[in-house]
């Protein structure tokens, strides 16, 4: 009952009613199942992956997200998951990286990251900005950035 009108439906006649029972008990089977899968099953779909935990490790997400997040195009962004290779370090919490063959400086959130040249990471959470006095694009890393050096 509504307070400024009533809403008359009819009943479900009994079969239909023991079908929707049926349908909605193999449902609820189906998701108490995928609850109680151990590991997990993780559905890898570009488009869920950026909502994940561990999207840094699903290549479905970083071929997508190559195309969906460009630190160097206008517009980009807030916040983005970039894949970078460490070219070198140029200042405590600095280093000169590459994507694409394209160059950008990243900077750390601390002065412990511990990356090599050559060093494949993935980061995400990063924000990108151009620096006004050399036009370089800028990557920084925020308190919640988390990189990832991947294996070769």
């Amino acid at each position: 009952m509504y307070s400024d009108s009533d809403v008359s439906f009819e009943p479900l006649d009994s079969n239909s009613a023991i079908g929707l029972r049926n349908e909605l008990a193999e449902r609820v089977e189906q998701a108490d199942a995928e609850v109680r899968r151990r590991p997990s099953r993780a559905i890898r779909e570009p488009e869920k992956c950026g909502l994940g935990d561990i999207r840094q490790m699903f290549e479905e997400y970083w071929t997508a997200s190559a195309l969906r997040s460009n630190p160097w195009e206008a517009g980009c962004e807030a916040f983005l998951d970039c894949e970078l290779r460490v070219k070198s370090r140029i200042g405590a919490r600095s280093w000169d990286v590459e994507r694409s063959g394209r160059s950008a400086i990243l900077r750390t959130e601390t002065e412990g990251k511990a990356f090599e040249p050559n060093d494949c990471v993935r980061i995400l959470g990063i924000t990108a900005s151009q620096d006004l006095e050399t036009d370089a694009l800028v990557l920084t890393e925020t308190a919640f950035s988390e990189s990832f050096v991947l294996c070769d």
